[in-house]
């Protein structure tokens, strides 16, 4: 029987831990096809989210609208824009509850993709804004629509 080189060595020894680790990845799959996208990460990916926090929220003075109210509701009839200003922050986020039905829509943080989502009334909806600031679109679905903004307490 031949001798096996030192090629042939470092060739088996990659062929085991490329075993060794489909083995593993096998057996720590058991969420597999029970994607939830409500429910929060689990293991590495959830403990540096944990780590790391959630983004924090959008400060009211960086906001405005002309439907924007003193009391920092917005009331309007048919559509409504509230600017997010620019920051240094990579991301925050804007939290608002409508007292009535409305679809909102604006990008994706760090992306061009537009989105769009239907909010039923006294839901809470939770809006992602990137440093560059965004407009976020208000559509009425009521005859008025006062919608809150939902701070932290």
């Amino acid at each position: 029987m031949a001798d096996i080189s030192n090629s042939q060595k470092a060739l088996i020894a990659v062929v085991v831990v490329v075993i060794v680790l489909f083995v593993l990845a096998i057996a720590n799959q058991q969420r597999s096809g029970e994607g939830n996208a409500s429910e929060q990460p689990s293991g590495l990916v959830g403990a540096v989210g944990r780590l790391v926090g959630d983004p924090a929220a959008v400060d009211r003075a960086e906001l405005s609208s002309a439907c924007l109210q003193p009391d920092g509701r917005l009331v309007f009839r048919g559509s409504c824009t509230l600017r997010v200003a620019p920051s240094n922050d990579r991301l925050r986020t804007v939290r608002l509850r409508p007292r009535a039905s409305i679809t909102v829509s604006t990008t994706v943080p760090e992306d061009d993709i537009e989105v769009e989502r239907d909010v039923d009334a006294n839901a809470e909806v939770t809006i992602a804004v990137d440093r560059d600031g965004a407009a976020i679109v208000l559509n009425c679905r009521a005859a008025t629509c006062p919608v809150e903004l939902v701070t932290e307490q």
